[in-house]
């Protein structure tokens, strides 16, 4: 009988073991590579929000809020975002693509928020790698969703437009 010969087995589980060790190696490069793309919006979600602030900050020393909505609107209406927004210290939505949730208050509970509001006091530094989040929407689309800080600087404090204490470290939000 030929499956009995020595020949066969060897050439048997030489086949087993070879279509299992690409089996193994073709899961890990995938993991990999999706790992690494995901690094890879992380930093341009995060590029994208720096520009969106340093964008934004002359519009907001200068107190001209519509300037604001005008800048994060043409951002938000790039093909591949699906929302920005800014929030005040407070949580309240002040400026928004989706203009329906205008001066609603997100929770310090919600996924997004719960990072920085877990304890007590908000954390004073949250690192880049932990500001973004994956997210399913209620369609069921996986999204990247990202937050930054907006600091108070000496430039805000002591604009003319609207005053903000020097003692408040955190004036805002922008999420992405």
């Amino acid at each position: 009988m030929r499956s009995k010969t020595l020949k066969f087995k060897i050439v048997l589980y030489l086949a087993l073991a070879l279509t299992l060790a690409m089996l193994v190696f073709s899961v890990l490069l995938v993991r990999h590579q999706r790992d690494q793309l995901l690094r890879e919006a992380e930093s341009h979600v995060a590029q994208i929000s720096e520009v969106i602030k340093k964008s934004t900050r002359f519009a907001m020393l200068t107190n001209q809020p519509t300037y604001v909505d005008s800048i994060i609107r043409d951002v938000g209406n790039l093909g591949s975002i699906e929302k920005v927004r800014i929030l005040s210290k407070d949580g309240t939505i002040i400026h928004s693509t989706y203009q329906p949730e205008l001066g609603m208050k997100v929770d310090q509970n919600a996924e997004a928020c719960v990072l920085c509001h877990r304890s007590g006091a908000p954390l004073a530094q949250i690192p880049q790698s932990q500001r973004s989040r994956i997210f399913a929407t209620p369609e069921g689309r996986h999204m990247l969703g990202s937050m930054d800080v907006i600091r108070n600087e000496p430039s805000c404090y002591t604009a003319n437009c609207h005053q903000h204490k020097k003692s408040a470290s955190v004036l805002g939000v922008l999420d992405i």
